[in-house]
C-alpha cells in the first residue's frame, strides 16, 4: 500500500513537472502565428502569451478568462490594452511589440497634418499684410512731402528703441545658441549657470515677447517698419525726381 501510494505520488511530481511545458502549448502560437501572420518574427515565440513556463502575463491572462476557439479568443482581447501601457493589443501586435509587455511598445509615428484652418488663416494673413503695403504706399504717395517726412521721422523714433532691443537680444541669443545653451526657439537645451539663466530668460522674453501681448507688438512694430521703409523710399524717389529736375533746368 505504501508503496502505491509513493508511486502515485511520484507520477503526481512528474506530471506537475512537465504542465508548464504543457500548458505553454505550441498549438496556441500557431494559431497566433496564422491569424496575425507572425511566423518567423520577434513574436514567434511563447513569450507573447507567458512569462516563463506557465506563467501567464498579463496577455495571456486576458486570453485565458476568454470562451471559444483559441482564435476567437484572441479577437476577444485585440481591443483591449492588457498591459496598461496605452497600446490595445492589436496596435502591439501590428508593430510586432509584445501585447503582454509594458516596456515594449510601438515607436512613435510622425504625421502631418493634412493643409487645413491654420493654412488659410496664414494665406489671409498674407493677403492682409499685402493690402497693408499697397495701402501705405498709396498714401505715402497722396501725402505732401513735409507731412511725409514728419510721419517718417516720428515713426522712426518710435520703434528705434525696440528694434534695439531686438537687435541686441537677438545677438545674445545667437551667441548663447552657438555656445549650445539652447535651441534658436530659447528652450533651454543644457545646464546653464544661474546668472546666465536669468539674463538668457530676459532676453528671451525681450526678443520672442510675452504671449498675445507680444504678439501684439511685433504685428505693430512690423507694420512701422514696413511705414518706414516705404515711405523712406518715396522720400527718396521725390528727392531724386526734384535733383534730376534741377539738373536739367540748370
Amino acid at each position: 500500500m505504501i508503496r502505491k501510494t509513493v508511486l502515485i505520488l511520484l507520477l503526481t511530481v512528474l506530471a506537475l513537472i512537465g504542465l508548464p511545458e504543457a500548458l505553454a502549448s505550441p498549438g496556441y502560437l500557431g494559431v497566433f502565428n496564422t491569424k496575425y501572420n507572425t511566423s518567423g518574427t520577434r513574436l514567434d515565440t511563447c513569450n507573447v502569451c507567458h512569462t516563463t513556463g506557465a506563467n501567464l502575463n498579463p496577455y495571456g491572462m486576458d486570453m485565458s478568462n476568454q470562451t471559444g476557439t483559441t482564435e476567437q479568443r484572441l479577437t476577444n482581447i485585440e481591443l483591449l490594452d492588457s498591459n496598461g501601457d496605452g497600446f490595445s493589443n492589436i496596435d502591439k501586435i501590428k508593430n510586432l511589440t509584445f501585447p503582454g509587455d509594458p516596456a515594449d511598445t510601438p515607436a512613435p509615428t510622425i504625421t502631418q497634418e493634412a493643409p487645413g484652418f491654420g493654412l488659410i488663416i496664414f494665406f489671409a494673413a498674407l493677403l492682409l499684410l499685402f493690402a497693408i503695403f499697397l495701402i501705405m504706399a498709396y498714401m505715402s504717395g497722396q501725402m505732401k512731402e513735409l507731412d511725409l517726412r514728419k510721419w517718417h521721422r516720428n515713426v522712426g523714433i518710435v520703434l528705434a528703441p525696440l528694434l534695439v532691443l531686438q537687435a541686441i537680444s537677438g545677438i545674445f541669443l545667437s551667441v548663447d545658441w552657438l555656445l549650445g545653451y539652447h535651441q534658436r526657439v530659447g528652450e533651454t537645451i543644457r545646464e546653464i549657470p544661474p546668472l546666465v539663466l536669468l539674463w538668457d530668460k530676459i532676453l528671451v522674453e525681450i526678443h520672442y515677447g510675452l504671449g498675445v501681448p507680444g504678439a501684439i507688438e511685433h504685428i505693430l512694430l512690423g507694420i512701422g517698419l514696413v511705414w518706414v521703409t516705404v515711405s523712406g523710399f518715396i522720400i527718396f524717389l521725390r528727392i531724386r525726381a526734384r535733383k534730376k529736375k534741377l539738373k536739367e533746368n540748370g
